[in-house]
Parts: C-alpha cells; structure tokens; sequence
C-alpha cells in the first residue's frame, strides 16, 4: 500500500464521521479532477505552443534557404529550433506530465476510499481513463500517454536530425 493509500485508508480514524466524511471526500475528489484537467490542458498547450514555435523557425529556414543562403544561418536557425523542440518536451515530459500523473495517481487513491466507503463503483473515472488509455501492443504490454508522448517529441526529433544533417549539407557546398 502506497503512503497516499495509507492516509486515504477508510481504516485510519476520521475526525469527521459518515455522509459529512463521504461529503469531504467527494469534494476533495472533484477539486482533484480540476487539478487533473488542469494539467492536461497546460500539456495540450505547451505542444500547441511547440508546434507554433518549430513552424515559425522552419518558415525561417525556409527563407534563408530561398534567398540563395549558401551560409551555415539555415542549419543554425533549425539547431536553435531543434533546442527549443526538446526544451518544450521537457517542460511537457518531465514537469507537466509528472504532475499530472501524480494527479491522477491521488484521484484513484480518492476514488478507491470513496468505492469502499459508499459501497458503489461509481467514482472510477480516473482508474477507467487510466484503464481505458493503454493502447495494446503485444500481450503484456500497453503503449501509455507517456510513451506517446515520448513518441510525439521523438519522431520530430528525429525529422529534425535528418533536416539538420541536409541543411548543413546544403550550407557547406
């Protein structure tokens, strides 16, 4: 049992007893699909803004290269460009999405006490968004949002290498 499980536990004793209890539980539990939501619209706005940014520097790139730029400023702007696509992904990866995840972790710990407490099935909507997510690829094995997203950031990573490598070849002939 997790250290979140153990003081959501309905085993610990409640300073506030019954409905009242269940009634603080179920607020706790809404405020906390806020927080879930919250997080996943700064992620889908962090790859909005990704998006925006690497059009913009490969509409940059685009310009340099058309003027006849035979300079290494097209390889550079996409490099820079390139920097800014990971450092979009670690704010997304590695700040928001932990944070969201951490998120959704404590709604499922919420809506367990509150199944055990009422008795009822009804609070799982973070346990089936969580079930439902996974993508199957073989037997054992789920491809999860973090994985997707790896795999969002991943392949423009490497979209970006193949253009960076014909761009510096390009720049140097």
């Amino acid at each position: 049992m997790s250290e979140l499980e153990q003081r959501v536990s309905p085993s610990a004793t409640p300073v506030v007893e019954g409905v009242e209890l269940i009634r603080l539980a179920v607020e706790g539990w809404k405020k906390t699909v806020d927080v879930q939501q919250h997080f996943n619209d700064l992620e889908l706005r962090i790859r909005n803004f990704a998006i925006t940014f690497i059009t913009a520097v490969l509409g940059f790139v685009g310009l340099a290269l058309k003027d006849g730029n035979k300079s290494i400023l097209p390889a550079g702007l996409f490099w820079i460009g390139t920097l800014g696509w990971f450092g979009f992904y670690f704010m997304d990866r590695h700040w928001y999405h932990r944070f969201l995840e951490a998120a959704v972790d404590h709604g499922r710990a919420v809506e367990g006490w509150l199944r055990t407490a009422t008795g009822t099935e009804v609070f799982s909507l973070a346990s089936g968004i969580k079930q439902a997510s996974g993508i199957p690829l073989l037997r054992d094995r789920k491809l999860r949002s973090r994985h997707r997203l790896d795999l969002f950031y991943g392949g423009f990573w490497l979209a970006f290498a193949v253009l960076f490598a014909v761009f510096y070849a390009h720049s140097t002939k």
